[in-house]
């Protein structure tokens, strides 16, 4: 074959692994993608595929039931429902301007990153219809039936009445709608879970804002696919970044602040021969900068754990009390130490080519 006949071969490769990756980049079309699951769970009676890539849907009037398991659903752009053991809901509608699911049993967590206008998500329990006008990280259990706000903001509607819960509010499920504190810094297996659930997100979000490139920034925020890890991140719109309601360190960029802030410009000397000259600034090409534990290419205190995780995609674990699980990549079920400079990934090249460094518990390709 001639080289020219291979170099149009190889560019005709090329060209449709790439139509085959931006077509999955990104998922804002519509809720419930299962982004991560792990031990027991069925969408319909059926057991979501375990093959990297591929992400089941909880579909209109679909259910998703956890036994010993638990799963991880995305809704409207950064907003994320964590589903614990023996639980089950109902997507009664996955639009993103009005997404609507029906909390059937067990416990769950919302997570919401972001609240825009053009986007609304309800959770309904028997009677009881609960939307979130803030962000914040919210809590539903049938056993003892009850609503709890660790941060943010719910109003609970019940026929012609209503209540606003905020940070530190619980309310039981009862007809009086009567709330009362609770202590927000208290949280079960399932709180540190999805805490950690929001961390792995957070870290592959690295190199997802790096490869998203700057075309993206401006956009509204979306559901970004990060082949490295195998799994869906988020990208905020605008220029900014945004904070998770779980931690002030769990951030998360697009493609305009991951430069700001992890690729700031480095002051050059551009004397010559002795001569005069002065010190500019110029762009950071190195890809890192220094912090208190090392460098923004270093993923900080990620550790392995010993127990067997089931992933079939590339897979980090990490965290205390791990039980492992299945991600269509990402991380399976722990989360990575957010010292120093917070978190910390991108790596040089490629665009998070490695995260991790020489730790264990790191992820590299």
């Amino acid at each position: 074959m001639r080289a020219s006949n291979r170099a149009v071969l190889g560019a005709s490769i090329l060209s449709l692994v790439a139509a085959g990756l931006q077509a999955q980049s990104v998922i804002s079309a519509h809720s419930g993608t299962v982004n991560y699951f792990e031990g027991e769970v069925t969408i319909n009676g059926q057991a979501p595929p375990s093959k990297p890539g591929t992400f089941a849907e909880v579909k209109e009037n679909k259910e998703i039931r956890t036994q010993m398991g638990r799963a991880e659903v995305l809704l409207t752009p950064g907003t994320m429902l964590r589903v614990g053991e023996n639980s089950a809901l109902r997507m009664v509608s996955n639009k993103l301007a009005d997404t609507k699911l029906e909390f059937l049993a067990g416990s769950a967590i919302l997570n919401q990153v972001e609240v825009v206008p053009y986007n609304a998500v309800a959770i309904s329990y028997q009677d009881y219809v609960v939307t979130f006008p803030k962000k914040g990280v919210f809590r539903f259990d049938s056993e003892p039936a009850q609503l709890r706000v660790y941060t943010g903001e719910a109003v609970v509607t019940r026929g012609t009445s209503s209540v606003h819960l905020r940070d530190g509010r619980e309310m039981a499920f009862t007809p009086a709608l009567v709330s009362e504190k609770f202590d927000p810094k208290t949280g079960d297996s399932l709180y540190r879970w999805a805490k950690h659930r929001s961390e792995a997100i957070a870290v592959a979000n690295i190199s997802a804002a790096r490869n998203a490139g700057s075309a993206f920034a401006g956009s509204n925020g979306s559901w970004y696919y990060n082949p490295y890890y195998s799994m869906y991140t988020y990208l905020p719109g605008g220029r900014g970044m945004l904070c998770d309601p779980f931690s002030t360190l769990i951030c998360y960029y697009n493609p305009i602040s991951i430069y700001n802030y992890f690729y700031p410009p480095v002051r050059t000397y551009n004397g010559y021969n002795g001569g005069g000259g002065g010190w500019s600034p110029s762009y950071n090409s190195s890809g890192y900068y220094p912090t208190s534990s090392g460098t923004s290419s270093v993923l900080a205190n990620a550790s392995s754990t010993s127990g067997a995780a089931h992933s079939s995609a590339p897979s980090v674990s990490a965290g205390a009390g791990s039980s492992g699980g299945y991600s269509s990549g990402g991380f399976s079920g722990g989360g990575a130490g957010s010292a120093g400079g917070g978190f910390a990934g991108g790596g040089g090249g490629g665009g998070g080519a490695s995260h991790g460094g020489g730790s264990a518990g790191g992820h590299g390709r």
